[in-house]
């Protein structure tokens, strides 16, 4: 392997620029552990330590400070209160920079429903994308020759707010993206662990440059690492969106016979998995009851308690794209379906359609409402006929008549 190649940088905290202000932060922020301060003696102009080529370096900084020369800007023996410099300590921040190697980057994106999640998203979104994203590169070489490296980004709070490479800590760009240094000069590929907990990858692009490219499809990235640059690397960009939909259930109770309250069990079939956490995202169901979620996540099921003068409703929330179908368990009552998805007006009741809605990017909520019916009350009539010798007794009857069959029957 080559020689190292050492690039010197000086921060004057007096008057730094910004991008020297930045990297002030980091330090004062213990992100970045500086090797040692050489301090000035004002009284004498001299440096009470010179600074020494050998000591050991740290790489993976990641800032982009003017490299200054160090031979003639700063020496042990100029004062520290020249016009460029007027500051008692000098910090010098050293990269490693293997000859014959290069970098490249990685930026993780996050949405819901299509939108860029931030660190000033609702603690629901934020919520939704919180975990840790994992890649893969792969370089050059074959069989236990080729170059595989780990990295993984963790987002908390909406931002990427961690980093590894393998099993070290990795630095975190202020627009999020991570570098991956060391590389021998190459072809790489970058692909993203297929995400969980209801994310999907949705697109991927890269920095433009010979030999950087994004597979429609697989949305694998392969980036061409130029040896000695460090600095303008090919970054891959990769999306994550999670959907964030909602299906209300709602119950009536209809007919002269219905209960004042009763409880019914109700399902909903999905043919996407529905990536809910029942005990949480599930809503308004039964008090005292749990709604179960299927092994293959198809399939939930939960009771729902209605009135005969409020009825029930039940919510679940964070469903993925999909169609899903409502079902009730027979009873002793006509069960019949209405859905209203989106924006859109209630259907008819029906009893075989109506009770299947499609949730997607244009149409994020519906609702499904089941309604059963129970029979009306019936009427029947009684007449009476009264006689005397077999002749009917009438208003117009004698008095004779009418007295024997007055009475009560």
């Amino acid at each position: 392997m080559a020689e190292p190649v050492y690039e010197y940088y000086v921060l004057d905290p007096a008057t730094p620029t910004a991008t020297e202000e930045a990297l002030i932060n980091k330090i004062n922020q213990d992100e970045i552990h500086v090797k040692r301060e050489i301090t000035y003696d004002n009284n004498d102009q001299k440096a009470v330590e010179p600074y020494n080529k050998t000591e050991t370096v740290y790489d993976r900084y990641g800032i982009d400070v003017s490299l200054l020369d160090v031979a003639t800007d700063i020496t042990t023996d100029e004062p520290a209160t020249s016009a460029t410099n007027s500051l008692d300590a000098v910090v010098f921040i050293n990269r490693k920079v293997e000859e014959g190697t290069g970098s490249l980057g990685i930026k993780k994106i996050v949405q819901v429903n299509g939108i860029e999640v931030t660190s000033t998203s609702t603690d629901e979104a934020k919520g939704l994308v919180n975990g840790t994203y994992t890649f893969t590169v792969h370089g050059p070489g074959t069989g236990t020759d080729a170059t595989d490296k780990t990295v993984e980004i963790t987002f908390a709070g909406g931002a990427a707010t961690s980093a590894k490479i393998g099993n070290e800590a990795a630095t975190i760009a202020d627009d999020g993206t991570v570098t991956v240094g060391g590389l021998t000069a190459g072809s790489y590929t970058i692909t993203e662990t297929a995400p969980t907990g209801g994310m999907s990858l949705t697109g991927a692009t890269v920095t433009t440059g010979t030999g950087n490219s994004v597979n429609s499809e697989t949305k694998v990235v392969t980036v061409n690492v130029v040896a000695g640059e460090n600095t303008n690397i090919p970054t891959g960009t990769f999306t994550n969106n999670r959907e964030n939909y909602q299906l209300t259930v709602t119950k009536t109770l209809e007919g002269d016979t219905k209960p004042a309250s009763g409880d019914y069990e109700i399902t909903i079939t999905s043919d996407k998995e529905m990536n809910i956490n029942p005990a949480a995202d599930v809503t308004g169901h039964k008090s005292g009851t749990r709604p179960v979620l299927s092994t293959d996540k198809k399939t939930l099921s939960f009771t729902v308690t209605a009135t005969d003068t409020s009825g029930g409703s039940v919510t679940i929330k964070k469903l993925n794209g999909g169609t899903y179908t409502v079902t009730e368990t027979a009873g002793s009552y006509t069960t019949t379906y209405a859905k209203k998805v989106g924006e859109g007006a209630q259907s008819e009741f029906s009893a075989t359609n109506n009770n299947a809605v499609t949730l997607s990017s244009t149409d994020k909520s519906a609702t499904v409402t089941v309604r059963n019916t129970y029979a009306d009350y019936g009427s029947l009539g009684i007449k009476k006929i009264v006689q005397v010798n077999g002749t009917e007794v009438t208003s117009t009857s004698t008095d004779e008549a009418k007295g024997l069959v007055n009475g009560t029957y």
